[in-house]
């Protein structure tokens, strides 16, 4: 009898830390985001208020969500980098102006408990937002000494290489 009760006992237990393991491993398509900085889920019911439009993109467990606030043109808005396992980037974007395709604004952000204030530059295509990998490169980016303050060496020759990110509200 014993033995049929720690049998019973170690299977259970067996069961219980399979499915909890599954679970853990598996995103489901509401939170795309998984665990982020700010402990906020992203799920489409969260995302659109008032009159923004929302952006985003979700691969890999790296997540990169724009809020554009919409007043005739967009004039402020909200841009988190959250990469998995990285240091994340959560800040807003000011003194947006929108040129052709292109948007360009300056970035505040706080990165590893420091302030910095970007340029920053995306290319409008479709429903879609192209983030360039220029921030991130010297080639075409400068900072200064202690990387508070970045901005473009030449806003003609920008690669927008980086994330995609997709309409996913529009209120």
């Amino acid at each position: 009898m014993k033995l049929t009760i720690t049998a019973l006992a170690l299977a259970t237990t067996i069961l219980f830390s399979c499915n909890q393991q599954t679970k853990t491993e598996s995103p489901t398509t509401e939170n795309t985001a998984n665990e982020n900085p700010t402990n906020e889920t992203v799920t489409n019911e969260n995302i659109a208020v008032g009159n923004k439009q929302v952006y985003l993109y979700a691969q890999n467990r790296d997540t990169t969500r724009l809020i554009l606030e919409i007043a005739g043109n967009p004039t402020s808005g909200k841009l988190d980098i959250l990469p998995f396992q990285k240091d994340s980037r959560i800040g807003v974007l000011a003194d947006v102006q929108i040129k052709g395709d292109t948007l360009f604004a300056m970035y505040t952000s706080m990165q590893e408990g420091n302030e910095s204030e970007c340029e920053i530059a995306f290319l409008k295509k479709g429903d879609s937002y192209i983030l360039t990998n220029d921030i991130f490169l010297e080639s075409n980016y400068q900072y200064n000494s202690d990387y508070s303050k970045g901005s473009f060496k030449d806003k003609n020759s920008i690669k927008f290489d980086g994330d995609t990110l997709k309409l996913v509200a529009n209120k």
